[in-house]
This record gives structure tokens, sequence and C-alpha cells, in this order.
């Protein structure tokens, strides 16, 4: 064998080795993608339950509070308690558009997985919209498995959703 086709022997082992570690790569993606959707639904969901319960109770409250015949000018601290408990209960459903973007990019990156010639895609981290989706995209380049790069993105996005309490709600 002539030293040009051991050379080129060479490169596609090299080749196949890349693809499929790229497609390791996109895979486990994909799965962390799911698996970061799955927590964050969990997650809000519990927090809209106790949100929508409080603005029942709060509600109930000034309805009995009004039929007993107090004043409903009186009860105006009750009032924005329950309003501040649907502004909150509002900023929870905020998940839905945070799964959707996941979900979409999960599939993105099994497609990626399966390309044949990747070079004709866009780099998938360009595609990503959400900070914590880059911190799992990076956490999974640096060697974590899917289960430590979803913890990581989760705490990306308890800060970011720490940081912005009392913002504005941003409904999508």
């Amino acid at each position: 064998m002539s030293m040009e086709n051991k050379q080129e022997q060479n490169n596609e082992q090299e080749n196949v080795s890349l693809n499929s570690t790229n497609s390791d790569l996109y895979l486990n993606l994909s799965k962390a993608l799911i698996e970061h959707c799955r927590e964050d639904g969990d997650e809000a969901s519990k927090i809209l339950s106790v949100k929508l319960s409080n603005i029942n109770a709060q509600l109930n409250s000034l309805k009995i509070k009004i039929d007993e015949g107090m004043d409903p000018e009186s009860l105006s601290g009750n009032v924005k308690i329950a309003l501040s408990e649907v502004v909150e209960a509002f900023m929870q459903l905020q998940f839905f558009d945070r799964v959707s973007q996941r979900l979409e990019h999960a599939s993105l990156a099994a497609d990626y997985s399966n390309s044949s010639s990747l070079s004709e895609n866009a780099p998938i981290e360009t595609r990503f919209t959400m900070e914590d989706e880059r911190v799992l995209y990076n956490a999974l380049l640096d060697g974590a498995d899917v289960k430590q790069a979803v913890s990581k993105a989760s705490n990306k996005l308890d800060d970011t959703l720490d940081k912005s309490e009392g913002d504005d709600i941003e409904l999508f």
C-alpha cells in the first residue's frame, strides 16, 4: 500500500471517528434538552399549581368578606396580594415557550446526529436562543454526562429566573 493510500485510509478513519463523536454529542444534546424540558416543566407546574391555589383562596376570602358586608375599599391589600399571585402565575407560564424552543433544538440536534455532512449545517450552538442551552451544550463538550449537563443548565436557569424576579412579564 502506498503512502498516499495509507494517508487516505487514516483520514477516512479520523472522519468516521469524528462523525461518530459528533453523532454521540448531538444525541446526548437531544437527550439533555428533553430531560431539561421535563425538569423545567415539572418545577413550573408545581409553582403554577401553588400560585393558582393561592389565587383561588384569596378570591374566595374576598368574596366571603364582601358577602359579610365588609367594605370592598378596605380590602385593597387583599386585592393587591391576589393580583401579585396572578402576575407570578403568568411568569410561570413562560416555561411553555422554553419547552417549545428546547424541543425544537432537540429535534435539530437529532437531525445533526444523522447528517452525513455536518459542514453543510450552521454550527448548532448558533441556533440556541437561551443561555441555559449554551451552558448545557458546553457542559457536554467538556465531557459532562447528560445528567451533569442538565444540572448545570438548570442551575443557570434558576439563577436567571431569580435575577429577573420582579421584572415585567414577557409573554411570547
